[in-house]
């Protein structure tokens, strides 16, 4: 590691090659150096040794010894016109704080962390069920069997009556994402249609719901849990349960917000 004696920041110089990633300050002293010896390297190679040396033997000795220093030096040069290019557009990276960056700098900052935001979105799964039992057991299962992956869990309903004053209350709202049922999915973008879709499912009941935030890594494992709750529901003579999947935290604080909390 090598400090930048003008922004004072450590960096790599074997990686930065002649220029501090940072504010874009050159090795001067190397850059020089390198320029000097790679034009000696040329001078040779062009003037003396065809105009000074007349024997064979001596001038090829000369060439290999010129080609061999003209190998280590001359990758250099692609260092060298980094910094003087990185002089002029210095290298902004994420690790600088925000308000020391230029404009640009800025601006591709705030890009790279919108990026790694939406690289790391935690999906929400919404189980729904005008059925107590079958969401006290689905509840169970996830404080019995807790998964590296999942965040946090709760446990709400929906009364009948909220639900119909939602229909005309979320008209206006987005909602990205899911919805599931038996094995049929499509893709939902408005909350009425989720609120629809409950009121349907309650028939005059409560709704109860059990929603999760987990990691990406766990999607595969919650649609297992999904399709052995829907079998066994099936089997017992249950209304199968449906599942809404978003990645908005909007949409799951509203899911949330909406569903009272308890059984």
């Amino acid at each position: 590691m090598e400090t930048c004696p003008n922004c004072k920041k450590e960096y790599d110089g074997q990686k930065a090659q002649y220029n501090c990633p940072y504010c874009g300050r050159g090795r001067w002293l190397e850059i020089i150096i390198t320029l000097l010896l790679s034009a000696a390297c040329i001078g040779l190679i062009v003037f003396a040794v065809p105009m000074k040396i007349t024997s064979i033997f001596w001038r090829v000795i000369v060439y290999i010894f010129t080609v061999s220093g003209a190998i280590m030096i001359f990758p250099g040069l692609g260092g060298l016109f980094k910094g003087l290019r990185a002089r002029r557009h210095p290298i902004e990276t994420p690790s600088q704080q925000p308000e020391n960056l230029t404009p640009e700098g800025q601006a591709r900052f705030k890009e790279a962390q919108r990026k790694e935001t939406e690289a790391y979105l935690q999906p929400y799964y919404f189980f729904s069920s005008p059925n107590p039992s079958l969401m006290d057991a689905l509840h169970t299962l996830f404080q019995a069997r807790p998964q590296p992956f999942i965040h946090k869990v709760r446990r709400g309903s929906i009364r009948p009556e909220v639900l119909l004053e939602l229909k005309t209350a979320s008209a206006d709202l987005p909602f990205s994402g899911e919805f599931f049922v038996l094995n049929q999915s499509k893709m939902m973008k408005s909350m009425t249609e989720v609120v629809h879709s409950m009121a349907n499912q309650s028939l005059g009941h409560p709704v109860h719901i059990v929603s999760v935030s987990i990691d990406r890594a766990g999607g595969s494992w919650m649609q297992d849990v999904f399709k052995t709750f829907t079998e066994e529901a099936m089997k017992q003579g249950i209304m199968p349960p449906h599942l809404y999947v978003t990645d908005s935290a909007r949409d799951a604080d509203y899911l949330i917000g909406i569903s009272q909390p308890g059984s």
